[in-house]
């Protein structure tokens, strides 16, 4: 990604933050294909919402504009105070436990989750060697782990 696309992708972030009247800063970085956005400041807890819903809007509004704007093929993650981190932490504690489990009794079953919470888990799944599946319609939808 170019230095002046993450240039614009900060402007926009910036600015749509301002427009909230959010105290809050953000920095805007590239690591490979994806344009990392962390976000930090008084106002984090408003940002994030209940259970991470106001995130999951602003992962979707700010993906929206930058795309639009800066590349249509940027693959944008946002993070606020460190929440997604945590929740990846979270996520993987609750995969390495499925892992363990699937050792013993041959298969394991993981909690329904969000898309974004299923991908995070498939990837660690993966990287430990096992083989997950997602199963299930809409809420219901989690993953199955097998060796």
């Amino acid at each position: 990604m170019k230095e002046s696309e993450v240039k614009k992708a900060k402007e926009i972030v910036n600015s749509f933050i301002d427009s909230l009247s959010a105290s809050a800063k953000a920095n805007v970085f590239a690591i490979e294909e994806y344009l990392k956005i962390e976000i930090e400041g008084k106002d984090s807890p408003l940002l994030i919402g209940y259970h991470g819903d106001n995130l999951r809007a602003l992962r979707h509004l700010l993906s929206a504009m930058i795309r639009k704007q800066v590349s249509d093929s940027v693959v944008v993650m946002v993070d606020v105070a460190g929440y997604v981190a945590g929740k990846e932490r979270r996520i993987q504690k609750m995969a390495q436990k499925a892992i363990d489990e699937a050792k013993k009794k041959g298969k394991a079953e993981l909690p329904p989750m969000t898309s974004f919470e299923r991908r995070i888990a498939h990837s660690y799944i993966a990287d430990q060697g096992f083989k997950s599946e997602s199963e299930g319609e809409g809420k219901d939808r989690h993953i199955l782990v097998e060796k």
